[in-house]
């Protein structure tokens, strides 16, 4: 199946309801579906994807939207989060994930909603789920262990204490990434960012941490 965004601009016809219904039965005598979205709803829908493919940074330089830069404070902790769970959905792990976060495990009391908010509706029945984490950083990593295999019984989860991590990528499948400026114990909370990474950004990424001697589930 082939999909284009055609945009339509119109100095003498107005762009109304009827004229759009017409287009559309015109269109669907020849086989072609359509439907109809503003460019917010576009920008949503089709942005992360292609931030994705490309990467961030060339996604921003050609003048395509990307709200990667996240405003803080405890009122938007709730949006914070449910926008860092959009990227983790257009992350889209089929087999694995591996979230490389030094204070994963760290002392926040809401971690598993946080999963569950972000991550949790973001995952496929089974996947393999590996958290890399700074070594002494284990408070809450019974409780979490706990927490996913009562609710995910499908997720296998691992976890490997590292010294030799400072940022915090999360990577499914060993193909897609995402750098995500603080650790979701405290996403929200302060200023924050996630950007996708290219396709060469992650490879280069997943090379540099089995340097490292972190390994891909």
């Amino acid at each position: 199946m082939n999909e284009v965004l055609v945009s339509l601009r119109s100095e003498t016809h107005p762009l109304d309801g009827d004229f759009l219904l017409q287009l559309h039965a015109q269109l669907s005598k020849e086989g072609i579906g359509a439907s109809l979205a503003d460019e917010t709803t576009i920008a949503m829908e089709k942005g992360p994807a292609i931030a994705r493919r490309i990467g961030s940074t060339r996604f921003l330089l050609n003048g395509m939207v990307c709200e990667s830069i996240i405003p803080g404070g405890s009122h938007r902790i709730a949006d914070a989060l449910d926008l860092l769970g959009l990227y983790a959905k257009e992350l889209f792990p089929t087999t694995s994930l591996t979230i490389v976060d030094p204070y994963f495990f760290g002392s926040s009391s809401d971690l598993e909603a946080r999963f569950d908010r972000v991550i949790g509706r973001a995952l496929p029945p089974t996947v393999q789920l590996k958290i890399v984490h700074l070594s002494g950083t284990t408070g809450s990593r019974a409780r979490f262990s706990a927490h996913v295999s009562a609710t995910y019984p499908g997720i296998s989860l691992t976890t490997q204490a590292t010294n030799n991590i400072h940022d915090r990528f999360w990577i499914a499948d060993g193909s897609r990434g995402l750098v995500v400026g603080t650790s979701l114990n405290g996403f929200g909370s302060k200023f924050c960012f996630v950007e996708n990474l290219s396709e060469m950004d992650v490879l280069d990424v997943v090379e540099e941490l089995r340097i490292l001697g972190v390994t891909m589930v």
